[in-house]
């Protein structure tokens, strides 16, 4: 989940600046305390099933926790890295604004001939 917000972040940043390693930089400072955030509030919330009397249950909040925190850590060190060597400036321009379509049900309440 992380991955893909930063990803987002990291393709926007893309479009407003010319160098990949600046939008690496923005995207990185967008996201990245949000990335934290969720990442401690996750392990916080599996690490109170660790007092589980239950053995599979302390396993699973134990395993979740190491999960999570290492995908947090794949993020912050290596997704950067990763997006610096390979990244490629997309050739699709950004997106404009679409025109707001005709509503047919209004057109044929107001226009009666």
């Amino acid at each position: 989940d992380d991955t893909i917000h930063f990803l987002t972040r990291f393709r926007e940043e893309q479009l407003l600046v010319d160098s990949d390693d600046e939008a690496i930089r923005r995207a990185f400072t967008g996201v990245g305390t949000a990335l934290i955030m969720t990442t401690v509030i996750l392990v916080a919330g599996f690490s109170t099933v660790i007092f589980s009397d239950m053995r599979d249950q302390r396993i699973f909040a134990i395993m979740s926790g190491l999960t999570i925190s290492s995908a947090l850590f794949g993020d912050l060190v290596f997704l950067p890295a990763l997006l610096a060597r390979y990244a490629k400036r997309s050739q699709v321009p950004a997106m404009e604004e679409p025109e707001e379509a005709p509503d047919p049900i209004l057109e044929q309440t107001l226009v009666r001939e």
